[in-house]
């Protein structure tokens, strides 16, 4: 995906133009699968709901993708790949920061200790 991505880009393709294909598609694949799968159980949509989820795509799913594609413009693909894979890693470490995610090292060294044994 980044190979093709970065060869887009030196085509002279915008990142916000490639961002809003990218969602606009997902949204005419998915929009028909939701409405027949969801129709009788979904609840009402508030206004206030309304908002927190164009809030929560906005900053979850947009801006990301947008600045992972500005970043992509400017390096290689394996270099996007390789900060993509961290991904997880620097939410992990967010979590922890903010006390989302208690760490049990009591817990955690036994665990540790066998697998580094077998390895």
């Amino acid at each position: 995906m980044h190979i093709l991505t970065k060869a887009a880009f030196n085509q002279g393709t915008s990142t916000y133009v490639l961002n809003f294909y990218r969602h606009a598609i997902a949204t005419m694949f998915l929009l028909p699968i939701a409405f027949a799968i969801e129709r009788k159980t979904a609840p009402q949509m508030s206004y206030k709901l309304c908002v927190k989820l164009f809030v929560h795509a906005l900053y979850g799913m947009s801006a990301p993708f947008n600045i992972s594609c500005v970043g992509l413009k400017y390096a290689s693909a394996a270099s996007a790949s390789a900060v993509i894979n961290l991904l997880p890693v620097l939410t992990f470490i967010l979590a922890l920061l903010l006390g989302y995610v208690l760490l049990m090292i009591t817990e955690f060294l036994p665990k540790a200790s066998f697998f580094f044994a077998l390895w």
